[in-house]
């Protein structure tokens, strides 16, 4: 996974206390999303990105209103889809607090519009996994010295 471990991402979505486990892989963070991620990963995922709930919306697609009918239903399971775009969120979000070496840094990176993203902030094109890719691809640019 790079120079992101995935026991970073995990702290991201709020780790043990939030999926019960401190091992992960590939394979273990598939299973998971497959079975659909705790509400409050997603609380988790709001807190570390500062993100208002009109951007958690937005990012996640989904109308306000459902994302209030998942926070009031507890012990519901996340769709698959939106567990797989909050681990991609997760995800970036440690990357590039990994190679910016600060959270706030990360955060700001990713609101601001980059030039080596075509005049686009991170957030908006992490929506997508082909905007994820440009993304990390850009962040692992920085990491190694290549300014875009």
């Amino acid at each position: 996974m790079g120079s992101v471990e995935y026991k970073e991402v995990a702290e991201v979505l709020g780790g043990r206390k939030v999926f019960g486990k401190s091992r992960w892989s590939t394979l273990a963070w598939t299973v998971q999303i497959e079975k659909g991620f705790p509400f409050h990963a997603l609380e988790h995922l709001k807190e570390a990105l500062m993100l208002s709930d009109r951007e958690v919306s937005s990012a996640l697609d989904v109308s306000a209103k459902t994302a209030s009918r998942w926070r009031h239903a507890e012990k519901a399971r996340l769709p698959v889809s939106v567990s797989d775009r909050i681990y991609r969120f997760a995800r970036l979000f440690a990357l590039a607090e990994h190679v910016l070496e600060d959270k706030n840094a990360a955060r700001a990176w990713l609101r601001e519009k980059q030039v080596g993203l075509g005049g686009h902030s991170a957030i908006e094109l992490m929506r997508t996994e082909a905007g994820a890719r440009e993304v990390e691809s850009l962040l692992v640019r920085i990491e190694h010295g290549v300014l875009s």
